[in-house]
């Protein structure tokens, strides 16, 4: 019967010699899954969770920028009101 590397009853950590296991090197400075960025208050300019919806220094509502949406929003209502001039040119 052949003993596992960590079966073997030696006082070794087990997986000490397993080569598929986490490397001292992986573990040095890992990040646990619950930590969070911290990212500057738009307001106040304080560090504050990049999921924070409050700051908790100013009280300040952090409102999630809106992105792509909000550039375009102003070409389709040009597009529009030129689509709406054309249309009144050719129907009168």
């Amino acid at each position: 019967m052949s003993r596992e590397p960590w079966n073997d009853g030696s006082p070794e950590e087990p997986y000490g010699d397993d080569p598929e296991g986490p490397q001292p090197c992986d573990l040095e400075g890992s990040r646990d899954d619950d930590e969070y960025d911290v990212v500057p208050c738009p307001h106040c300019g304080r560090e504050i969770s990049e999921l924070a919806e409050q700051c908790p220094h100013c009280g300040d509502w952090i409102v999630p920028d809106a992105g792509a949406g909000s550039k375009r929003k102003p070409l389709i209502v040009a597009i529009a009101i030129l689509l709406l001039i054309l249309f009144l040119l050719w129907v009168f």
